[in-house]
C-alpha cells in the first residue's frame, strides 16, 4: 500500500516538475499573463468588480480611509483581502489582491500598479517557513516568517518583458535558491538569463504556483504525463494520460481545492479533442499563447 502511494505521488511530481513548456507562446502581454487583464479593465470599478468576478454574495463589509479601501471575504479553501489605493478620490493607483491558504500558511498575491503607459502587474508567492533568504513581508532575517516561494512573475512595460523567479525557501539556509530570469515581448521563446548571476543559484528551485480559481475555455497541457481522472481526487480511477501540448477544453471549474507537491489549485473538468471527458488538476493547464517558466 505504501509502495503504491509513492508511486503515485511520484507520477504527480514528474507532471508538476517536468520540462518546462516555452513554446507556443503569444507577443501580447495579455495573453502572456491572461490574469492580467483582470486587474487592468477595472481601474474605475475596483472591488464591486472583483467581487462580481469571484461570485461573492452576502455584500461584504468595505473599509474605507481618506486614500484607500479594503475587503476580507472567504473565497474557496482561501481567505481573502482585496486592498485598492488611490491618487485622488476617484482613480485607483493600485490594486492589491491576496490568497490566504491556511492549510499551509501560503499566499498568493496579485498586483497591478495603474502608471499609463508604464503599468506594472506581479503575481507572487509567499510561504511561511524557516528560512534565511530576502523576505518580501518581513525584514531580512534567519527565522520563521513569510518568505517568497514559488513562481514570482512580473511584466514591467517600462522595459518591454516578463521578469521571473523561481524560488526554493527551503533550501534557501545555504544559498539564494532561485532561478532569476526575463522574456521579451518581441520574442517570448526566447530565456534572457539575469545578468546578476550571483543571484542565480544552481540549486533545484521549485516553480509551483497557487491558482485560485481557471475560466472556461481552450487550454493547453503544460507538463508531461499528466493524469485525466474520472472524478476531481487523485485517488479517482484514471481515464488516460495526457502529454505536453495536448489542446483541451475546460467546462467547469469544480471550486475543489487541493495541494500537491506544493501546488495549490482546483481540479477541474475538461473535454478533449476526441470527446473523452475527465478532471486534471488545475496547475497542469495553461492558456494558449501563456507564458509559464
Amino acid at each position: 500500500m505504501i509502495r503504491l502511494l509513492f508511486f503515485v505521488l511520484l507520477l504527480e511530481s514528474v507532471s508538476i516538475f517536468g520540462k518546462p513548456v516555452v513554446t507556443y507562446l503569444s507577443q501580447d502581454p495579455n495573453l502572456l499573463l491572461p490574469r492580467r487583464i483582470e486587474y487592468q479593465s477595472i481601474q474605475k470599478e475596483g472591488i464591486p468588480a472583483r467581487l462580481k468576478k469571484l461570485g461573492i454574495k452576502g455584500n461584504p463589509k468595505i473599509k474605507k480611509t481618506k486614500d484607500k479601501r479594503s475587503v476580507t471575504f472567504k473565497f474557496r479553501s482561501f481567505q481573502v483581502t482585496i486592498i485598492e489605493s488611490y491618487y485622488g478620490e476617484k482613480e485607483i493607483s493600485k490594486i492589491t489582491e491576496t490568497y490566504f491558504y491556511p492549510f499551509s500558511k501560503k499566499t498568493k498575491e496579485f498586483s497591478y500598479f495603474f502608471n499609463e503607459p508604464l503599468d506594472t502587474y506581479l503575481e507572487e508567492n509567499n510561504c511561511y517557513a524557516y528560512s534565511s533568504a530576502t523576505a518580501h513581508v518581513t525584514d531580512d532575517y534567519v527565522g520563521y516568517g513569510y518568505w517568497r516561494c514559488g513562481r514570482i512573475i512580473q511584466d514591467d512595460s517600462s522595459y518591454n518583458n516578463i521578469h521571473y523567479q523561481c524560488w526554493d525557501v527551503t533550501s534557501a539556509m545555504e544559498e539564494r535558491c532561485e532561478v532569476n530570469h526575463s522574456i521579451d515581448y518581441s520574442d517570448p521563446n526566447k530565456i534572457i538569463v539575469a545578468m546578476n548571476t550571483e543571484f542565480t543559484s544552481s540549486c533545484k528551485s521549485k516553480c509551483f504556483d497557487i491558482v485560485p480559481y481557471l475560466d472556461t475555455g481552450r487550454y493547453i497541457v503544460r507538463r508531461s504525463n499528466v493524469i485525466l481522472r474520472e472524478k476531481p481526487s487523485r485517488k479517482k480511477k484514471q481515464v488516460q494520460i495526457l502529454q505536453e501540448g495536448t489542446s483541451l477544453v475546460l467546462i467547469e471549474d469544480t471550486g475543489i481545492i487541493e495541494e500537491i507537491e506544493e501546488n495549490i489549485a482546483p481540479w477541474v473538468k475538461v473535454r478533449l479533442e476526441d470527446g473523452v471527458e475527465g478532471y486534471v488538476f488545475g496547475a497542469l493547464i495553461r492558456k494558449e499563447g501563456e507564458f509559464w517558466p
